[in-house]
């Protein structure tokens, strides 16, 4: 997951580390808190980034979600993290993970596990997540669902307009 909306650089927030979620980023969190917490009961572990609107996002899942998964700050979701360092970090959580950390980080590690030959970055939005799964550890993981505050903004919107298909 890439951490939700932060607030820029500039006033009172003097670096890129210290930049807090906004209002709409700590709601996308919570939102996306609600639904991880729907769609997979397994979710045991969140692992965040050091930085402060990582650390937040994290927080603002767990707050959301059914149960009680371990948050986790950790310097291997900091910017330039290791891939395989992390890897090795989320083998030893319990239950399925969740990591939150930064463009273009978080994209780098999708085309990584993804075994994608042009290592492009997976383009994510502020609060966006990837969902992954492989069946063996011989196989590279392939994306099950991507989901951004935006599409849960628009079936909020259409299920209280009382829009159903």
């Amino acid at each position: 997951m890439r951490h939700a909306e932060a607030a820029p650089i500039g006033g009172t927030v003097r670096s890129d580390a210290d930049r807090p979620l906004t209002s709409r980023g700590e709601e996308d969190a919570i939102a996306m808190g609600r639904t991880l917490g729907r769609l997979d009961q397994d979710i045991g572990t969140v692992l965040t980034s050091t930085l402060i609107r990582a650390k937040r996002t994290g927080e603002c899942l767990v707050g959301a979600m059914n149960g009680s998964p371990d948050v986790r700050v950790t310097p291997l979701m900091n910017p330039g993290f290791d891939h395989e360092m992390l890897l090795e970090e989320a083998t030893l959580a319990a239950g399925n993970v969740v990591v939150v950390g930064h463009q273009p980080d978080v994209g780098m590690l999708v085309s990584y596990l993804t075994a994608d030959p042009t290592r492009r970055v997976f383009a994510m939005p502020p609060g966006s997540v990837v969902a992954l799964h492989r069946e063996t550890e011989r196989i590279p993981f392939h994306i099950e669902w991507c989901l951004t505050p935006e599409v849960l903004r628009a079936t909020a919107e259409i299920s209280t307009a009382g829009v159903h298909r």
